[in-house]
Order: structure tokens, then C-alpha cells, then sequence
């Protein structure tokens, strides 16, 4: 098992995340505002790797499928409630550069706009914890978008940008996917049917500043997705 990985899932896209991103998130926790700022966030993501590098994680794993169900899993639904997703996601976890799969039935989503009106301004930068799960009013305008067909795809640095909650993160790539529209980001091209990865992954960006640079790299990317990114890379700059 990838350390990092295992860290970033179970540790770094937790209730941690509420302690450090919005006053809101914290009071929700019983805090009256953040109590960890990026260094210390920083340092519990690199004992949490040394911690785990430590053990032998396949002699010491669980069986799950012999644990009961248990609502409190956040994973255990995303297969039956997100089927399109998580066959995509499934298909992405398994290929080098890309890979064909059958595409899977769907409905055609209808519009999800539930926009309220005593939220600030719909085109305003809207700053959630990670693992908030509500879609905000920016994001239902953009979904909506791919819905009408207005907006042919959906792009984002990195997952973790979408949400580091899965059932949102999952929620927004079916909706994308039965729109017959794809999540793109800087690393990944995710469709039904057909999924690519960059050859070389790209750390994922923290800023502006740095999806710009990011999308001036095309190497490693296969035609559909660097289509995108060039488009990406002209509005950005313009």
C-alpha cells in the first residue's frame, strides 16, 4: 500500500481538515475558530508517514468485507450510489496512460440549481472546509452549466480541489459523467468509457500561480486531454 496515500485518505481528509480551513468548519467542531495552520498540518502529515512506514500494513490489515456495515463508513455507498464514478474512478486506479471500458447506462441528470439567495455574490470565490459536503452556489452554477451543455467539460487542478469529502467528490464526477461531459484535471481525463493519466503526474498546485505553470506542461498527456488543458490555459490567460 502507497504510505502517502493511506495518510492523505485517512488522515489528511478528516475532521483535521475543519480544525484548519474556515471559522465555520471549527465552530462546528465546539472550537471558536481554527486551531492548526499549514506548518503544523504539515507536520502531522510527515509523522503520520513516518508512524505508518513503520509497520507492515498487509500483515496487519482487516478483512472488511467480515466487519459489519456501518453508516459511519464514508466509502461503503459510493459503488451503488455513484455507479458511473466509481466504474470510471475503478478504470483510472488500473491504467498507465489510458484505458477503454463498456460505458454504463445513465439518466440524464436534471438541473440541481437550489441557489440561495441570502449567500454572497454567485461569482465570488466561495471558501469551504475540504470535507464540507455541501455544493456551494459557485459550484451548482458550474454543474448546471455541464448539465445544459452550456459547458462541455469540467476542470479542476486536482481532486482535491473538487472536495477531499468522498461522497461529494463522487456526487460531482457522476453528475459530470451523465452529462456526457468529462472531468479533466492537470494530471487526469476521466470519462464514461475512456479514461487517461499523465505519463509523469504533476504534484497537485496550491494556487493560481501554480495551475498556470502547470498547464503550460503538456507532456505525457494523450490528444483529448491536452485538447482541454490548451483551452484551459487560454482563458486563464486571457
Amino acid at each position: 500500500m502507497d504510505i502517502k496515500s493511506l495518510v492523505v485518505v485517512a488522515i489528511r481528509n478528516s475532521l483535521i481538515e475543519d480544525m484548519k480551513s474556515t471559522i465555520y468548519a471549527a465552530k462546528k467542531l465546539g472550537l471558536s475558530k481554527q486551531i492548526l495552520d499549514d506548518s503544523t498540518i504539515k507536520i502531522i502529515t510527515y509523522d503520520a508517514i513516518k508512524y505508518f512506514s513503520e509497520n507492515e500494513l498487509n500483515e496487519i490489515s482487516i478483512n472488511f468485507s467480515s466487519l459489519e456495515e456501518t453508516s459511519d463508513d464514508p466509502y461503503l455507498h459510493l459503488k451503488e450510489s455513484y455507479p458511473i464514478a466509481w466504474e470510471a474512478m475503478k478504470n483510472l486506479s488500473q491504467c498507465t496512460n489510458y484505458m477503454q471500458y463498456p460505458t454504463l447506462e445513465y439518466a440524464q441528470p436534471k438541473s440541481i440549481v437550489t441557489i440561495n439567495p441570502n449567500e454572497k455574490s454567485r461569482t465570488m470565490t466561495e471558501v469551504q472546509s475540504g470535507i464540507d459536503p455541501r455544493i456551494d452556489n459557485l459550484l451548482q452554477q458550474i454543474l448546471n452549466s455541464v448539465i445544459s451543455g452550456r459547458q462541455p467539460f469540467f476542470y479542476c487542478d486536482c481532486f482535491k480541489m473538487i472536495s477531499r469529502n468522498p461522497d461529494k467528490l463522487f456526487k460531482v464526477i457522476d453528475i459530470v459523467l451523465s452529462s456526457s461531459a468529462p472531468v479533466v484535471t492537470t494530471n487526469y481525463y476521466i470519462s464514461n468509457g475512456y479514461v487517461a493519466k499523465r505519463s509523469k503526474l504533476l504534484r497537485p498546485a496550491h494556487d493560481e500561480d501554480e495551475i498556470l505553470v502547470k498547464l503550460k506542461d503538456t507532456s505525457g498527456l494523450r490528444k483529448s486531454h491536452l485538447e482541454i488543458l490548451k483551452i484551459m490555459k487560454t482563458s486563464m490567460d486571457s
